[in-house]
């Protein structure tokens, strides 16, 4: 709630306030998620858990000392660009996405390890391009079109990509679990034959 909530805060203190008050905000905001989510994390995860913190007490210092709203609006882009150097970056070793699907099925086939590479590319064009979209709407859209797309179309789209990729995974690999979406999806595309 307080990551989608956030875009809306700093829309009001923005419109309401002033671009120092929208940095005080921000700063709290970052402290009452990261301390949980640092004491949880583990080993290098500890590191891992500053970063974006780290790239939104920046923006909110500079935001701050220029007393500008822009910079503060772009706050949400830059995360995306982010997400996506993350991405890509993954791409020198491990992808990120066989990583994270390693972690449900360990012996992943040649075809499944090639579709991780894929969609980690694909999950970094996307980042990019919705990180694109937010700064054009930080620069020329007003603030309510800014906050609305990244405290909530954003986060759609993201969903969107989610569902899709689910979906065409199933109907790909035909690799199916115990939940019920997989048991409505095992109907539609059955298990193939074994050959």
């Amino acid at each position: 709630m307080l990551i989608l909530a956030s875009p809306w805060v700093l829309y009001w203190t923005l419109t309401h306030g002033t671009p120092v008050a929208a940095g005080c905000v921000l700063i709290g905001w970052l402290v009452i998620r990261t301390i949980p989510a640092w004491i949880t994390a583990k080993g290098a995860q500890k590191r891992a858990t500053l970063v974006f913190p780290a790239l939104g007490l920046l923006f909110s210092l500079v935001g701050m000392a220029l007393r500008s709203g822009l910079v503060f609006r772009l706050l949400p882009s830059m995360t995306n660009f982010a997400f996506s150097a993350t991405f890509f970056w993954s791409l020198r070793s491990t992808p990120m996405i066989e990583h994270f699907a390693r972690i449900i099925k360990p012996e992943l086939p040649p075809a499944e390890v090639r579709y991780c590479r894929t969609l980690t590319k694909v999950w970094g064009v996307y980042t990019a391009l919705i990180g694109v979209v937010g700064v054009v709407l930080a620069v020329a859209a007003p603030a309510h079109i800014w906050a609305a797309f990244t405290g909530g179309i954003a986060y759609g789209l993201v969903g969107l990509l989610f569902a899709v990729e689910y979906v065409f995974r199933k109907a790909k690999f035909r690799d199916y679990g115990p939940n019920r979406l997989d048991a409505v999806l095992r109907r539609v595309f059955p298990p193939r034959p074994p050959s």
